[in-house]
């Protein structure tokens, strides 16, 4: 095994297990009590599993966007039209996983700038504005790789840039608005946060669909239905994270700009999930 077959395999090894652990860890900060030190140990731990995910995946896709072929490993002399479907392949895919790795990057760091400042600075810490300038180009990129193949007739499964484009490009929006006005009400910075950390859990849920959940149960789908791996995470991500929001908003009084003071978390503060 040369040298590049070695660093492949310990990135793809080392990003599919740390994955997984970040993948179970999720779960347990969204069902512990909220503020508890289970939920804090087990939240830093998932951002750190998170920040891994992200500079492997960094590396990963500028790789296979730069040189789909040394990436993919193959040392045969390839026709024209297999080089061609070869890159076009490879650089589909990872510019929709380069994407979501700015989408996880910067869900991470506002969902940990929220918790630590409360959002009280109107500015955001370079790391925050760092985060959505990546986000926001990736995502705009993606938009534009997916309607140009669209329209010089790529086929259906461009509508799947397309799809995630939009919504990173509308996300990084919002996260730019909570810069602006952080403290529209007093616990802007919980909502914040859960809608971050929960963002991240669709990134982690997403990769897992897609690479794992068919080699695990043996089940590919083709077709139109080869969409739904990609989708679902956000499908049922998007809805689940505004009812949460509303459900913690009415919690606070916070409906509808009603503020109840002395209403929130702080210092270590238990709250059920």
């Amino acid at each position: 095994m040369n040298i590049t077959n070695s660093l492949h395999a310990a990135i793809r090894y080392s990003h599919i297990g740390v994955g997984m652990v970040g993948l179970l860890l999720f779960w347990i900060p969204v069902f512990a009590k909220k503020g508890s030190k289970l939920h804090i140990r087990c939240g830093r731990i998932f951002v750190w599993c998170g920040y891994y995910i992200a500079a492997t995946a960094a590396i990963s896709c500028t790789w296979g966007l730069i040189s789909p072929v040394s990436f993919a490993g193959v040392k045969r002399e390839l026709t024209s039209e297999q080089l061609a479907a070869l890159n076009g392949n490879i650089r589909f895919l990872f510019a929709i996983l380069g994407t979501l790795m700015t989408w996880l990057l910067a869900s991470l760091i506002m969902g940990m700038h929220a918790v630590k400042t409360r959002l009280k600075s109107n500015t955001g810490s370079w790391r925050v504005k760092l985060g959505f300038a990546l986000s926001g180009t990736a995502s705009g990129g993606l938009l534009l790789f997916g309607l140009t193949n669209a329209i010089s007739g790529g086929g259906n499964a461009y509508f799947i840039p397309i799809v995630l484009g939009i919504l990173g490009v509308v996300d990084c929006k919002t996260g730019l608005a909570y810069l602006k006005l952080p403290s529209a009400t007093k616990m802007t910075w919980w909502y914040v946060h859960m809608e971050c950390m929960l963002g991240s859990g669709v990134a982690f849920h997403t990769a897992f669909f897609v690479f794992g959940f068919s080699r695990l149960f043996g089940i590919q789908l083709n077709g139109p239905l080869a969409l739904v791996p990609w989708l679902l995470p956000t499908a049922v991500g998007i809805p689940t994270i505004v009812i949460w929001t509303k459900y913690y908003r009415r919690k606070f009084g916070e409906e509808e700009g009603k503020v109840v003071e002395g209403v929130g978390v702080s210092g270590g503060a238990e709250v059920e999930g």
